[in-house]
Order: structure tokens, then sequence, then C-alpha cells
């Protein structure tokens, strides 16, 4: 009776396991009227000037939006939760501080066979009004909570996947997750 239970846990539990090392996501373009007033509002306090696409965003963990634009010639995301709060601000670059990318590629090294990198991301959390300062010409970085967003081809044994790798400020690893591919559901700006 004890092993069925075990073996019953077992099957349930696993999926979870490895669901919560995967990652998947889908992406719907909205307008402005479905967008919540609170979203909107955090776009206006910024006074960026740019061209805002809104998207729906619905993954593993539930369903979010997400603002994207340029703004001083980099591509911006502003994620909110579905009532409109903030979550994060990512922000596309194309290069690393040196000991931040020998960090990352000593820890990327002790995973990968081999690894390409993808798209690189300064990712900010903190209050709203702390993320707020990040469109004013402020020094934030004592205030905000940094960390970089990598997505890389990488290959474990012989065959390449896509991951979303997680460092902090520093360069040290702290999540990897391996992205499910969907090319039907998924929208690249």
């Amino acid at each position: 009776m004890v092993m069925k239970l075990f073996i019953s846990l077992a099957f349930i539990t696993l999926p979870l396991a490895i669901l919560a090392q995967q990652k998947f996501e889908r992406e719907d373009r909205i307008k402005d009227a479905s967008v919540p007033a609170q979203a909107l509002a955090f776009i206006d306090s910024t006074k960026v000037d740019s061209r805002i696409k809104w998207y729906q965003e619905e993954s593993h963990l539930g369903i979010t939006i997400e603002a994207k634009f340029k703004y001083k010639k980099s591509r911006y995301s502003i994620e909110f939760d579905s009532t409109g709060i903030i979550q994060d601000i990512e922000i596309e670059i194309k290069t690393l501080p040196k000991a931040v990318l020998e960090r990352m590629n000593k820890e990327l090294d002790s995973v990968f066979n081999k690894y390409k990198f993808q798209k690189i991301q300064l990712h900010y959390n903190g209050s709203e009004a702390v993320l707020a300062g990040v469109f004013e010409q402020e020094d934030m970085s004592n205030r905000l909570n940094t960390y970089y967003e990598i997505i890389i081809k990488g290959w474990e044994l012989k065959t390449p996947k896509l991951y979303e790798i997680t460092f902090d400020d520093e360069g040290h690893l702290i999540k990897k997750i391996h992205i499910i591919q969907r090319n039907s559901d998924n929208l690249e700006y």
C-alpha cells in the first residue's frame, strides 16, 4: 500500500519538477483598449515618445501584459501583471562588461559542450517608483535589482536547444530554463 502511494506521488510530482525547468509562452498582440489603465498610466509617466506595441503573454506562470518599444536606440520590454502592476523592465543590449562576460563564460562552460548567445537583456525589477527612474537620467543602480537574461543556443550533448539563462549582476548563474519552441505561437520584434 505504501509503495503504491509512493509510486503514485512520484508520477504526480515528476511532471511538476520537469515543468519548473521548462519555459513556454504565447504572445498575442492586443490593442490599447485591452491594456489595464495602470499599465497605460505607467507608460505615460515615462514620457517615452516611441510607438508602443502591446502584447498579452500566456505562459506556464500565468497571463501578463507587455509593452515593447524602442527608446534611445535600444529595444525595451516592460512587463505588467494582468491588472497592470509593473513587474520588470528588460533592455536588449549588445555587449556585457568584460568581468561579467568572463564569469558567465566560466559558468556556461561548466554546463554546455558548446553555446552561442542569441540575445542579451538587462533585467531590472524593483518598486514602480524605482523602475520609473530607468527612463530618467538619475543613477538608480543602487536601488534596482539588476540581472542579465541571456537566450542561448546550447549543446549539452549533440542536440542544440534554446535556453533562457539568468545571471546576477556579477555573472553568477541563477537559473537555467529550457525554452519550448512553438514557432506558430511566438511573435518576435
